[in-house]
């Protein structure tokens, strides 16, 4: 789970970590009104869960309260990924010396933690890594140990900074880490302002299971459930792997890569995927009619494509769940069966009037033409 940037910034000021003033607002006029306690120059954020803000056009420069009224008032009234924008935080543009990168990531391949320090900040560190990697280092961190002093003498170096400094901070930040389940803790840029470092723009992950489950998480949890739909809600609830979309066709899949590989031919074929849900492995057809009627009840779907490999998945479990759905619902279902027990499927589902596909690309024209023409 992505954290809004305001609640990373809290974050950090609660493990002792230096970051620039900055007023959390729902509207123009409150955005002006934090101009009281923030000194200008700004910098208007919007918060959203996403990387890359500066290249959407979502982090906007202000030098006054008039420009910062202006610049909330337009940004409030946009959406982004057909949401709202109902927040924005508005910090003190901070004075800089020098622009580092700093972060603590989850590394699954080594089973370590990774420290990754950069001597280019405010850039993406795909973009950096690629360009000057020369620039980046990176230090594993054994869970069982923990952070070393040797650390601090590394990032002094690479960073050319204050040891204590970085340790105080790096130790900070660690902690933070670990307290909260993170798999992810960077700054970019993290700022050398005079003799101080400080985190002006912060990025956590947070586990999503530790976040239902731990009370000091609950909050974070809780907000981001808020801003889901319905249909992203009881995804969660039913441990589907879901997706909104903009288009007005739904996918369903068993397994990630069939189903983005069904969202991509639909996009090739000029269809527009509307949802991706991925059933997992071993669905029953509970579970497929659950899956199914998310979207059914969707009213930007107006078409649902089932595409299965059978395998742990048995295709006759999936045609029964489909079935149970026909007469309840009027939104047209193309299906494509292939794999364990394809022929019990396709007898079930020929039995109830609908057409099934073997092959992929037929089913796939079907399913835009369907989309194309509103059914």
């Amino acid at each position: 789970m992505i954290l809004h940037e305001y609640e990373a910034r809290n974050l950090f000021l609660r493990y002792g970590i230096k970051v620039e003033d900055a007023c959390l607002a729902d509207s123009p006029d409150k955005a002006k009104e934090c101009c009281r306690n923030v000194p200008a120059p700004y910098i208007v954020k919007a918060q959203v869960r996403v990387w890359s803000r500066g290249k959407l056009g979502l982090i906007k420069t202000a030098d006054t309260p008039r420009e910062v009224y202006r610049v909330a008032k337009d940004m409030l009234s946009k959406k982004f990924k057909g949401r709202n924008i109902d927040k924005i935080l508005i910090s003190h543009r901070v004075k800089t010396k020098r622009e580092l990168y700093l972060s603590i990531l989850l590394d699954r391949d080594s089973r370590s933690y990774t420290i990754m320090a950069g001597t280019l900040g405010g850039v993406d560190i795909e973009d950096i890594a690629k360009s000057y990697p020369e620039s980046i280092l990176q230090i594993n961190v054994n869970p069982l140990i923990g952070l070393n002093p040797y650390v601090a003498r590394y990032l002094s170096s690479h960073l050319k900074v204050d040891k204590e400094s970085i340790w105080n901070l790096v130790g900070n930040m660690y902690r933070l880490f670990i307290d909260n389940y993170c798999e992810l803790v960077e700054v970019n840029p993290l700022v050398l302002s005079g003799n101080e470092l400080i985190a002006v723009d912060r990025k956590i992950v947070i586990d999503d299971s530790a976040a239902r489950i731990y009370s000091h998480l609950r909050g974070f949890w809780e907000q981001y459930l808020e801003e889901l739909t319905k249909e992203e809600r009881l995804s969660i609830i039913h441990g589907f792997s879901y997706v909104e979309l903009e288009g007005n066709i739904g996918i369903v899949g068993n397994g990630a890569g069939l189903t983005m590989t069904s969202m991509d031919l639909i996009y090739l074929e000029g269809g527009r995927p509307g949802a991706f849900l991925d059933l997992g492995g071993g669905a029953n057809a509970e579970r497929v009619r659950i899956a199914l009627e998310i979207l059914m009840k969707n009213p930007r779907i107006e078409i649902i494509f089932v595409n299965i490999l059978g395998g742990i998945t048995r295709c006759d479990e999936v045609a029964r769940g489909i079935v149970s759905l026909v007469s309840k619902y009027r939104k047209p279902i193309v299906v494509r069966l292939a794999g364990l027990r394809e022929n019990e499927g396709r007898k079930i589902l020929e039995n109830a009037g609908i057409k099934v596909f073997s092959q992929l690309q037929e089913a796939i024209r079907e399913v835009v033409y369907y989309g194309s023409t509103g059914g």
